[in-house]
């Protein structure tokens, strides 16, 4: 019985209970895990010509509230907060295929940036350091801020990142106060 704090069939084992497809619940499910296996966003990095494009998923606001608070005491805190979020919620950093190749929707394909892996993914790491030419980059803030041309580049970015992820500039953008 439900007693106000807690919904009735709480205690069941959503592991172990299954539903038919038709179900309205199974039916449910199966929408969310649609939407969820297709939550990403793919923006071009600016400035590139051909386009490099990073996919990215959703941020969940306690990280970014989490890197605005590590960076808040440091120069240009605000762009290495923005940074630090692109670096997390990087799923791949690609290009579109340079053979031309099309997905099943006629969609330009995209693949990995990395010259000698293709269908690998790459993110913003040691690998993405070594094809920008900064080897001695250590942390991936720092390979963000080497594939983005400027600081503004980064901050658009993630401006556009945090509205895809469900919270409004303004949000975010009071965030950065006093950074």
């Amino acid at each position: 019985m439900a007693d106000g704090n807690t919904f009735e069939g709480d205690d069941l084992d959503v592991t172990t209970t299954t539903q038919a497809d038709t179900s309205p619940l199974g039916l449910l499910r199966a929408r969310r895990d649609q939407v969820r296996a297709n939550l990403h966003i793919d923006l071009d990095v600016p400035r590139y010509d051909p386009p490099i494009v990073v996919r990215f998923q959703p941020v969940p606001l306690a990280e970014i509230e989490a890197f605005n608070r590590r960076y808040a005491k440091e120069k240009n805190g605000s762009v290495l907060a923005n940074a630090a979020v692109l670096a997390k919620a990087c799923v791949a950093v690609m290009e579109y295929d340079p053979d031309g190749g099309t997905d099943d929707e006629g969609n330009p394909l995209k693949v990995s940036l990395d010259p000698e892996d293709r269908d690998g993914v790459l993110q913003f790491g040691p690998r993405l350091a070594e094809l920008l030419g900064s080897p001695m980059a250590k942390k991936a803030v720092h390979v963000v801020q080497a594939l983005y041309a400027t600081d503004g580049d980064i901050t658009s970015t993630a401006d556009k990142l945090a509205e895809f992820s469900g919270y409004t500039v303004q949000r975010t953008e009071s965030e950065f106060e006093g950074n």
